[in-house]
């Protein structure tokens, strides 16, 4: 019985020592990144996640609807639209993501103890790939807004 203990006990802290290039990205890692890059970056490292667990069809909902969340965070920081703050909205996306993703995330993590997430460097390059992109929509969208309506 105390050798059952004991087995059960060194495989609840058994470390994550395999590295796996398709491991997907911690929930925390996904979080800090969406909150520090923005949300292209948040939904950038979620899509690769859903992409990488097998769920495409989820990885393409989640890359439309960043894309689209993307432009309407956009217009609603360049028009500054009353009642809203980037600040609100700086801490909705990483909720947001880390929601999307947890369930998933999760239960790779139970099934795989022995490798370890996805590297926080390579999720720290794709999110600054990402804040660059979240930059140039607020371009695009300010270019395309004063064509619309010239002050």
């Amino acid at each position: 019985m105390s050798n059952l203990i004991e087995v059960k006990e060194v495989t609840q802290v058994v470390k994550r020592t395999i590295v796996d290039k398709d491991a997907p990205f911690s929930n925390t890692t996904v979080g800090v990144f969406s909150w520090l890059c923005g949300p292209l970056a948040g939904g950038l490292l979620v899509y690769l996640n859903f992409k990488k667990l097998g769920y495409k069809d989820y990885a393409l909902y989640t890359l439309i609807g960043t894309i689209l969340g993307t432009i309407i965070v956009a217009y609603v920081l360049i028009f500054k639209i009353p009642e809203t703050s980037s600040l609100k909205i700086g801490f909705l996306w990483p909720i947001i993501f880390v929601l999307l993703q947890t369930n998933f995330v999760d239960k790779w993590a139970k099934e795989n103890l022995d490798k370890k997430f996805g590297s926080d460097l390579k999720a720290l390059g794709l999110s600054l790939i990402g804040l660059v992109l979240f930059f140039g929509a607020f371009g695009i969208v300010g270019l395309v807004s004063e064509l619309i309506f010239p002050s």
